[in-house]
C-alpha cells in the first residue's frame, strides 16, 4: 500500500489517503523530530523520496506524499543547516524490479526507460553502490 497504490487523486478513500501520507510523509517528519535532539554538528539526515515527487504517475497520492517529503527535507535543511546538520534527499530513479514496477504495463515501462538519461533502469545493486574495485 505504501508505494503500490494506483488509485487516482479522487478515487482514493480517506483511510487510504491517511495511510499513504502516514507511511510516506508523516513517518519521516516524526523520525526527523525524534532524531533532532540527538544530532550535532556534522550529523546528517537522509530522506528517500521518489521520482514520483517530480513526475506524478498513476499512484497520485503516493506522488503527493513524496513531493511533501521533498519539501519536508528542504525545510528541515534550512532549519538544521545553521547548526551544521545536513538534511538531504537521495533521489533514486527507476529501479527494477520493484514492487510498484512489477505492475507497470510493458509500454509504460518502456516509456519510463526512455525518459532515463542513461537509457536503462537501475537495479538494487545500483542503490547499494558500485561493485568493489570500480
Amino acid at each position: 500500500m505504501a508505494s503500490g497504490e494506483r488509485s487516482g487523486l479522487f478515487e482514493v478513500g480517506t483511510d487510504d489517503w491517511d495511510r499513504l501520507m502516514g507511511v510516506n510523509l508523516k513517518s519521516a517528519w516524526l523520525m526527523t523530530r525524534h532524531a533532532e535532539p540527538m544530532t550535532g554538528e556534522g550529523s546528517a539526515i537522509v530522506n528517500i523520496p521518489s521520482v514520483g515527487a517530480r513526475r506524478p504517475g498513476p499512484g497520485m497520492v503516493y506522488s503527493v506524499a513524496k513531493a511533501g517529503l521533498d519539501h519536508l527535507t528542504k525545510g528541515a535543511a534550512s532549519t538544521l543547516g545553521p547548526r551544521g546538520i545536513r538534511v538531504n534527499c537521495l533521489q533514486i530513479g527507476a529501479i527494477w524490479p520493484s514492487t510498484a514496477a512489477r505492475n507497470i504495463p510493458a509500454e509504460a515501462r518502456e516509456a519510463r526507460r526512455r525518459a532515463i538519461v542513461l537509457g536503462t533502469e537501475g537495479t538494487l545493486c545500483c542503490v547499494r553502490g558500485p561493485a568493489p574495485g570500480q
